[in-house]
């Protein structure tokens, strides 16, 4: 129940730094979200691969995720998992 929840407050959030959630699918044995396809790379493989980041390009970044993340609390969702993994670095 927490899961669908969370999934449908999380559709709610429309921001161009928020991955879209299009639908909660909690039927079966594996409830899963249907999300925005977006082309990049999660931070954590990118630092991985290439390593620290510019200044610039950093502070960037860490703009776009504030400003996805205060889109979402506008709408009162938290996101509890907030690390590198979970940050797509899109090619755009």
């Amino acid at each position: 129940a927490r899961f669908a929840r969370e999934g449908l407050m999380a559709s709610r959030v429309v921001h161009e730094n928020v991955v879209r959630v299009y639908a909660v699918e909690v039927d079966g044995p594996l409830p899963h979200l249907v999300m925005e396809l977006v082309e990049g790379k999660d931070l954590a493989d990118r630092l991985a691969e290439e390593g620290p980041l510019p200044p610039l390009e950093a502070a960037r970044l860490a703009r776009d995720v504030a400003r996805g993340l205060a889109a979402a609390h506008a709408l009162g969702f938290v996101h509890r998992d907030v690390k590198p993994g979970n940050l797509i670095v899109g090619t755009d």
